[in-house]
């Protein structure tokens, strides 16, 4: 677990919910049109993304996107951000509902860098209700983009 991920879970001004039938799940960015295209992209288009607070922006749920991203300006073909900057807001992506985000969060400042993802994981196994496994997924899906931007040479 690099201190990027560390970074990811705490520094992103932007809470936002992951809206989605499973488990509740909130992410944090600094960019809200990056969050929608990480939350688009994990979901297939299944999942939304609430912001808490702030202008209480929200993304389309399953329908919507084509309008969503040409408003938008975003292109999923040429973005302008890089995979590192959706891969830092999956890795952003905790499971519980809003309320809790700040003691998961405080708890997690605990835990040594070379410990976290092994905490993050078991969190999320004790906590997880669901068979769909959102945090697994976004972490997953977080490691491929990173991967392929480094392949690529585009990752920032």
């Amino acid at each position: 677990m690099s201190p990027t991920t560390r970074d990811a879970l705490t520094k992103g001004p932007i809470l936002c919910e992951v809206v989605n039938p499973s488990d509740p799940y909130t992410l944090r960015c600094h960019d809200f049109r990056i969050a929608c295209v990480a939350v688009l992209i994990l979901g297939e288009g299944h999942y939304g993304c609430q912001e808490i607070g702030g202008k209480g922006r929200s993304s389309p749920i399953i329908w919507g996107w084509d309008e969503f991203l040409e408003e938008h300006n975003l292109d999923l073909n040429n973005l302008r951000f890089g995979a590192d900057a959706i891969a830092n807001v999956l890795d952003s992506i905790l499971i519980g509902p809003p309320s809790t985000r700040k003691d998961i969060e405080s708890m997690a400042a605990r835990i040594p860098d070379d410990e976290l993802e092994e905490w993050l994981g078991e969190y999320l196994e004790r906590h997880r209700t669901s068979l769909n496994n959102i945090g697994e997924a976004a972490a997953l899906l977080a490691r491929k983009l990173r991967a392929h931007g480094r392949e690529e040479g585009v990752a920032e």
